[in-house]
């Protein structure tokens, strides 16, 4: 794990995505700062099958 992310306990506002294996859902477990400003990587996890699913998302359509 990069030393700069954080573990995310409970996420409310960032919608889980649909998993490209199983079609489960995949809640997201970790984001990091990405090496670009303005951007972070944001790791989900499928409950069902445990695969992971990396985005690159712009900070600037974060919700506050």
């Amino acid at each position: 794990m990069n030393e700069h992310s954080f573990h995310v306990e409970e996420q409310i506002f960032i919608e889980p995505l649909r998993c490209e294996n199983c079609d489960g859902n995949a809640h997201l477990t970790r984001r990091s700062p990405h090496g670009l400003e303005g951007l972070e990587i944001r790791v989900f996890a499928c409950h069902e099958c445990a695969h992971q699913i990396e985005r690159i998302v712009s900070l600037a359509t974060r919700v506050p």
